[in-house]
């Protein structure tokens, strides 16, 4: 009996050496390179580490807002940040040229892009766009919106294009006829100011591109897969919470947004849900078919001069591992 008393002591004692062991392991530091300034578009990485996802997965995250001459991408080949939020043509591209860039999830399953007109200018129809103006604001919107036309079978040299500026006042009074916008950003400038308009996606004239994505190097997922899984099951932990707790998330989103309005916060979340959780209700999940199409799209409009390998640019194995669990 008094052996079986010092056996159970022992085993205890064991027991609880591993479990302070256990609790005294440091946080392993990582950081993640946001692609703009800190805003409800990256809400769910700021829920994940407020409700302490990422620490419970071992993590101690540190996020880095990007801003005006900052590259997400530029900044992980650097060493500067072990994930980036990067557009995922900017990543293919990139690869193309050599980089070792690689897509480990998906967070906007649909691209924010999209083109917009007054509600009574007449152009109801991307077939309405030939001798209008148009302005568009960067290299990937006009991408998919010489794609778009391209799909319509218009000639983009019949419409005249115009400097982008943040300045909407043109665009309301007519002088530029078509705009192009970001649906989870300076569209809804122009919903708070009270406009109607007509709506073009790019998904509904044959351009499938996805946004928003987690993007490692190739070293990475040599050297650490177990910390780029740990961090994709507290990053859709997060995207999951937000979703179910907006309001909560948009509290957790002022701690962090550089421009200090709840309701452009919150518009801004509510915006970025519906390109979050769509018809495909895994959180991250990446379709072969929308990267393929998407490599075909870069290099028909020469953005990369020849096609790159699919198994380059993004791998599931980490999704796949997460979800079949």
């Amino acid at each position: 009996m008094k052996t079986t008393k010092i056996i159970l002591l022992v085993l205890l004692s064991m027991f609880l050496l591993a479990a302070c062991q256990q609790e005294s392991q440091p946080l392993e530091a990582v950081t993640l390179q946001l692609k703009w300034i800190h805003q409800a578009q990256f809400t769910g990485y700021y829920v994940a580490k407020e409700q302490g996802f990422y620490e419970e997965q071992g993590i101690d995250l540190t996020i880095v807002p990007g801003g005006i001459g900052i590259d997400s991408l530029e900044e992980l080949a650097a060493g500067n940040a072990d994930f980036a939020v990067a557009a995922p043509e900017q990543m293919m591209i990139k690869r193309s040229q050599g980089s070792d860039f690689k897509a480990v999830a998906v967070i906007f399953q649909h691209n924010p892009f999209v083109l917009i007109s007054l509600a009574d200018s007449g152009i109801n129809t991307l077939a309405d766009f030939p001798g209008h103006s148009i302005a568009v604001a960067n290299v990937a919107g006009r991408i998919q919106y010489d794609l778009m036309m391209k799909n319509a079978e218009l000639d983009i040299n019949t419409l005249e294009e115009v400097d982008f500026t943040f300045d909407y006042q043109p665009f309301y009074d007519g002088e530029v006829d078509i705009l192009a916008v970001f649906a989870a950003g300076s569209y809804l400038d122009v919903v708070r100011d009270g406009v109607e308009v007509n709506k073009f996606w790019p998904d509904d004239y044959g351009v499938h591109w996805y946004s928003d994505s987690i993007v490692v190097t190739d070293r990475m997922i040599e050297q650490n897969p177990d910390l780029i899984e740990r961090f994709l099951r507290a990053t859709i932990q997060g995207m999951e919470y937000m979703i179910a707790h907006p309001d909560e998330a948009v509290e957790i989103t002022m701690r962090y947004a550089e421009v200090q309005d709840e309701d452009v916060q919150a518009a801004m979340l509510m915006a970025s849900i519906p390109l979050i959780y769509t018809s495909e209700p895994r959180i991250g999940w990446m379709d072969e078919d929308r990267w393929f199409g998407m490599r075909q799209d870069l290099y028909e409009m020469d953005q990369i001069d020849a096609l790159v390998s699919l198994n380059d640019c993004y791998t599931m194995d980490f999704l796949q591992e997460i979800y079949e669990k």
